[in-house]
């Protein structure tokens, strides 16, 4: 028994899974590569929590709690795979890998670094390359969405501002929406529908948001270094925090130098142009690189240590067992009742 219900344990044999609806096989790759096709021979939908089947053309990924909705329009009689969770310690690493790529000549090395990461971790390449493509998106969207107030400052002294920002309100909010409908048409395409999830719209809004927050932050960096060479503190909020955006977005796709060296501090030096002379402005630009790139030393020393620490057990969900009750595994050698 486990707790007040009875847990019957069976032996594993292909008569076990008549009549079940769902089966989860939760042992390790041999195990659910042997009991998966019997299982769905018998009508049950299995999910397959291992490395088995990740990767096969044939098998679609589903992650029961965020997309099982989709597991429960499947017909009967499939197999899917459940893709490994990633860690937060992965994730860490493979932002920290993206870091090189800013110094060395084509992100293209970074971005192989982080799909061999990425693949340790279960994930495949077209789910990467199709999460790298909306990370992009997202970025350039925002870029130029928060920019606009800066950009149409400069053309047309200021004017605009109040208006601008509205649109960027309104952008926005509307990002996500654009978002979603990109990511349903891709999934529209034969080859890749079965193997996209539709990407839930509270996760774009969230990421849309964060990475709105993230630039508008990491721009104070340039408001910092623009008052210290005397600018109005006032007068350089918008100019430079608004610049900040619209400079990284064009710079980020650019493969031949490294993550648009030189693009960046060009964009950037334009900003504080109505505030500083031309020398000072090219200062400010030149100095925020170096800020950015002592960052990018501290992500990725702090991507490796956390990549070298024993992995912690997260915390378990399941009900406190009090101390004495049998376990379903003391049931199985005769010790429950």
């Amino acid at each position: 028994m486990a707790g007040s219900r009875r847990i019957p344990v069976l032996p594993l044999e292909d008569e076990v899974f008549e009549g079940a609806d769902v089966v989860f096989l939760c042992s390790g790759a041999g195990v659910n590569r042997r009991w998966a096709h019997p299982a769905a021979h018998r009508g049950a939908l299995v999910v397959d929590t291992s490395d088995a089947f990740r990767g096969d053309p044939d098998v679609s990924p589903v992650v029961p709690e965020v997309n099982g909705a989709t597991a429960a329009r499947l017909l009967s009689g499939s197999v899917v795979a459940s893709p490994r969770p990633m860690t937060r310690a992965t994730a860490v690493q493979l932002l920290a890998a993206g870091s090189p790529g800013k110094y060395v000549p084509g992100v293209m090395w970074s971005i192989v670094l982080q799909v061999r990461l990425a693949a340790s971790s279960g994930i495949t390449v077209l789910h990467f390359t199709a999460a790298f493509g909306l990370y992009g998106a997202v970025v350039l969207a925002t870029g130029c969405a928060l920019g606009a107030p800066t950009l149409l400052g400069l053309l047309h002294d200021g004017g605009a501002a109040p208006a601008s920002a509205v649109a960027t309100l309104l952008g926005l909010l509307a990002m996500p929406w654009l978002l979603g409908t990109a990511n349903r048409l891709v999934r529209r395409v034969p080859a890749l529908g079965r193997r996209l999830a539709v990407i839930p719209a509270d996760v774009l809004r969230r990421s849309v948001w964060l990475c709105g927050i993230s630039r508008v932050v990491t721009g104070l960096h340039l408001w910092v270094l623009v008052v210290a060479l005397g600018a109005d503190p006032m007068a350089a909020l918008i100019p430079c925090v608004g610049g900040f955006a619209p400079a990284t977005a064009p710079a980020s796709p650019v493969v031949i130098l490294p993550d648009g060296t030189g693009v960046r501090e060009a964009l950037l030096a334009v900003a504080p142009v109505p505030l500083l002379s031309a020398p000072e402005a090219a200062a400010a630009a030149a100095a925020g690189r170096l800020v950015l790139a002592a960052t990018d030393v501290l992500a990725f020393g702090y991507g490796t240590i956390v990549g070298r620490r024993p992995p912690a057990p997260l915390p378990s969900r399941s009900p406190r067992v009090r101390p004495g009750t049998p376990t379903p595994a003391d049931a199985s050698r005769g010790g429950g009742s």
